[in-house]
């Protein structure tokens, strides 16, 4: 059951997730559909996230999502520029019995998005599915950079599971991305990754 932590970041001078994971993993049967979580944060001249305004998100997904956040850690923060804005999305993926196929959906832009938000926030995301010569469990995390169109530039593992980082990063290229007008060069993004082995693999 994935959720996708991807790091995308925006012309941000060397700023790099450098502690951190993904969130706890829901019950394994609880969920039976995709969930995805939105927030914008903000990160302290030290490399801690200071604060949290959710954007999107089932409240049962909020909280989990957010106690992942606040042990995160960067590094490259220039104090001058701080405090740094991202914008991070966990994209919950439900555990399938058997590996499965990815699929492809756009979200709506928030009303007002552009008045209240200035880091990039996915419109077009893409599910890497779980590959059906993939194995194990856990967190990819991903730092990725968009252009200024939306489209993604540039896709780096920060940290993975062997069999499954690079199908995320594949997926992850191709997502498209609300740049607002107004974002900062330091600004970025975070997508967060996690994946959970289906019930039959193998």
């Amino acid at each position: 059951m994935p959720v996708f932590l991807s790091l995308f970041l925006l012309q941000s001078g060397g700023i790099r997730l450098d502690e951190g994971g993904g969130p706890k993993l829901p019950d394994k049967d609880a969920q039976i559909e995709l969930a995805v979580v939105v927030f914008e944060v903000e990160i302290g001249t030290d490399g801690s996230v200071i604060g949290n305004d959710l954007i999107q998100g089932r409240p049962e997904y909020v909280e989990r999502s957010r106690l992942a956040i606040k042990d995160w850690r960067f590094t490259g923060i220039d104090p001058k520029s701080a405090p740094i804005r991202a914008s991070v999305v966990f994209l919950y993926r439900p555990r399938h019995e058997f590996p499965d196929d990815g699929l492809i959906f756009d979200q709506p832009l928030p009303d007002a998005f552009d008045e209240e938000h200035r880091s990039p926030f996915p419109v077009t995301v893409v599910d890497p599915g779980y590959p059906l010569d993939a194995s194990g469990e856990g967190s990819v995390i991903l730092q990725v950079t968009p252009n200024a169109n939306g489209n993604v530039k540039d896709v780096d593992v920060v940290a993975g599971v062997p069999s499954l980082s690079e199908p995320t990063a594949a997926a992850v290229r191709d997502w498209k991305f609300h740049v607002p007008s107004n974002r900062k060069p330091e600004d970025f993004s975070i997508v967060v990754a996690v994946f959970r082995s289906p019930k039959f693999n193998h």
